[in-house]
């Protein structure tokens, strides 16, 4: 058999990046990389004091509003309680925006996962900006494998294949793949272009995590033994020998 051979990654086959709600300032955090949370448990809480002080604000002129429109329908104002009417809904409809945003200033695991990326601990205090990628959680019940191939052999790679993994911090087992699908364009990675080979597991093993980096070995076919020892050598000499004759 013939296999071959690229880097690989392992990422969870679910990955979510929590952004900031809005603008403000990181109050606390209850997580750091590599921590395992449920669904529902607090990340990340942001400052809510100007918040609240809006809502106060708000509060009061809701009850001047209402004040208004009650004293405009004693003396059968009908414009006076129109417009006490309408400032009336517009206070509710302000206090309304208000606590829709003091509930996302804490924010929460969307589905058990693994923190893969964002430290907070040392950002206390630290502004952000509405959009601001916070964490990066994965799940950890399902993965997929990223293999770069080189493009010398990525003719050969088809989906249905299947291929070995081996994590450098395993390197005593390796793990079954499938090959699913071939990303269409390539990008330069040590000086050379490779293409991205997505496969997943057919057996996930328990001791996996996302973010570990190994070897995968694809199985495409079969050569005999001194061609597949060869080829690289050959192709890479016919390669030069195309650039320098032009």
């Amino acid at each position: 058999e013939y296999a071959v051979t690229g880097r690989a990654r392992v990422e969870g086959a679910q990955q979510r990046v929590l952004s900031a709600p809005a603008d403000g300032f990181i109050k606390a955090t209850h997580v750091r990389p590599g921590d395992r949370v449920l669904a529902g448990a607090p990340l990340v809480d942001l400052i809510d004091e100007d918040l609240q002080l809006e809502h106060e604000r708000w509060r009061s002129q809701l009850a001047q509003y209402e004040n208004a429109y009650a004293s405009a329908m004693a003396k059968s104002d009908r414009v006076g309680a129109s417009t006490s009417f309408a400032r009336v809904s517009e206070a509710q409809a302000q206090l309304g925006l208000i606590e829709e945003q003091r509930s996302r200033v804490r924010i929460v695991a969307p589905f058990d996962a693994l923190v893969v990326q964002g430290d907070l601990s040392q950002s206390i205090g630290a502004p952000v900006r509405q959009g601001d990628a916070l964490l990066t959680l994965a799940t950890t019940d399902q993965f997929r494998v990223v293999v770069e191939i080189d493009e010398t052999d990525i003719a050969r790679v088809k989906p249905g294949q299947a291929g070995r993994l081996v994590v450098s911090s395993l390197p005593w087992q390796h793990q079954d793949l499938l090959v699913e699908r071939i990303t269409p364009l390539a990008r330069a990675v040590d000086g050379r272009n490779v293409f991205e080979v997505q496969a997943r597991l057919t057996e996930p093993p328990d001791i996996l995590r996302p973010g570990l980096l190994g070897r995968a070995d694809l199985l495409v076919g079969h050569m005999p033994p001194l061609w597949a020892w060869s080829r690289h050598v050959i192709e890479r000499l016919r390669l030069a020998w195309w650039l320098w004759t032009g």
